[in-house]
């Protein structure tokens, strides 16, 4: 039997492989639809909706998925049970957002997408039903299964939405793009699992379920209401899709970095469930904010420093408006890959105390940062987004994390920190240099070059650690 370390080292080999590939094709498929639509409005008209209908798909969620990975002793009454209740309430919102989806986008000024936004309905079917499958191979730890069915639903995702794309289709590309990557990735979650989605209802069953999963519920529904409101505050104020495209793509760039977080999650929660004691526990805690910060300070330093040359090289002319607020973004999404380990922690061991009172202080946090950003425009709203919630992440470390695990943060973050600074250094000295990071061959060799400074220094520091768990 493997070693618990040695599980989570093969998981993280396995998700890292497909975290990457997915990374790399789900952002070349993004950047692709960038440059064919041009135009930003695709984007604002997309993401407004999105902003309603992630509302909608949480309200369906139990903490199902969650809660089937942390139990101990699962029994297919527990999976059915669960898979039961999260697919009757994701039914009924679909049903609901089909009929009333045209009524709340035309009291918020965007009547125009009620005839596509509805035809977002199957999703939230869809996208809730594979959840069950996807617990049950993680709490396996057969991450290699899990990944490729994400995997496959990347792929779908860029066929149809780069096809349509081309075809002149709009909004259109996006949204029915997003429906064939839902249905294929919960196909494949089952094809993955060996086993149909099984109904049925067992009250022994789903009194410990909801239990678990309520504060979860509230939890993650007030997390999901701060990611969207800026865009529902922008939306509604000001009545732009191109204003709201031009924020939605400089803010969900910085996602596929949290596409790392998501992923790298699904092996640490798992992990963590299985810790033995508080000092098990620390020790995957410690390892895995170490090396999620190695991996995402790299991008932080290149978008810091290369901001000008992003704007030039990589997004069309429309969008250098929201270069500060990708910033921003790409900080507020660095802090949370780094942190967010206290979450699954708290959870591994049972624990939701307290988690809808952080999620709504955040949320109020973040509404009024927004509404009051506003008057400063896009990067104001940034500006008012990131603020709580870094407040919100510090308030969490301090008060939910010790009751689980007591750790230090500054001795694991020592080694990428020092990588981190040492390539900062080196892009400052060769911008204060002259170099004009707008032409495309001096912004690559740019970027190359501070990847190497900080691989390099980080490697150097870090050989006795990585060599102890290559053994």
């Amino acid at each position: 039997m493997p070693s618990l370390l040695r599980q989570t080292i093969g998981g993280l080999a396995k998700t890292a492989s497909f975290t990457a590939a997915k990374s790399v094709v789900d952002a070349a498929t993004f950047l692709a639809l960038v440059w064919i639509l041009q135009i930003a409005d695709p984007w604002g008209n997309l993401l407004f909706a999105l902003a309603f209908l992630e509302l909608a798909h949480q309200l369906s969620s139990f903490g199902g998925g969650r809660y089937l990975t942390q139990r101990r002793d699962l029994s297919d009454a527990a999976v059915a049970t669960v898979t039961t209740a999260e697919l009757s309430a994701s039914s009924l919102w679909a049903i609901a957002w089909w009929f009333g989806s045209p009524a709340l986008l035309a009291v918020c000024g965007w009547g125009h997408l009620g005839e596509v936004a509805r035809w977002f309905a199957p999703w939230l079917v869809t996208e809730r039903l594979g959840q069950p499958a996807r617990a049950l191979l993680e709490r396996e730890m057969r991450f290699g299964r899990s990944n490729a069915a994400l995997f496959a639903g990347t792929l779908t995702l860029s066929s149809v939405s780069l096809l349509l794309a081309a075809l002149g289709f709009g909004v259109w590309a996006l949204v029915l793009g997003r429906v064939a990557q839902s249905a294929v990735t919960t196909v494949a979650m089952w094809l993955a699992a060996r086993r149909l989605p099984t109904l049925g209802w067992s009250r022994a069953e789903a009194r410990p379920y909801f239990d678990f999963g309520v504060r979860l519920f509230l939890a993650d529904l007030l997390l999901l209401y701060y990611r969207n409101v800026p865009q529902l505050v922008i939306g509604v104020v000001l009545r732009s899709p191109a204003i709201v495209g031009i924020y939605g793509v400089a803010a969900r760039l910085p996602d596929y970095l949290r596409q790392i977080q998501d992923l790298t999650a699904t092996v640490f929660y798992p992990a963590f469930t299985r810790a033995r004691d508080a000092g098990q526990l620390r020790q995957g805690f410690e390892l895995a904010v170490k090396y999620s910060a190695a991996v995402a300070l790299l991008p932080l330093c290149l978008v810091l420093i290369l901001g000008p040359g992003v704007a030039g090289n990589l997004l069309p002319a429309d969008y250098a408006g929201g270069i500060a607020v990708l910033q921003v973004f790409t900080a507020l999404a660095v802090l949370r890959i780094i942190t967010n380990h206290w979450y699954f922690a708290y959870i591994s061991r049972g624990e939701t105390r307290g988690l809808p009172q952080i999620a709504a202080i955040n949320a109020v946090g973040v509404t009024a940062g927004a509404l009051i950003g506003i008057q400063w425009g896009i990067t104001g709203v940034a500006a008012g987004v990131a603020v709580p919630s870094t407040f919100t992440i510090l308030l969490a470390l301090r008060v939910l994390l010790p009751r689980v695990v007591q750790v230090s943060y500054l001795p694991p973050l020592r080694i990428p920190l020092a990588a981190a600074i040492a390539t900062l250094a080196a892009g400052l000295a060769l911008l204060t240099a002259g170099l004009d990071q707008s032409r495309a061959p001096v912004f690559w060799l740019l970027a190359l070059g501070l990847s190497v400074v900080y691989v390099t220094v980080g490697l150097a520091l870090d050989a006795p650690a990585l060599r102890q768990l290559a053994a």
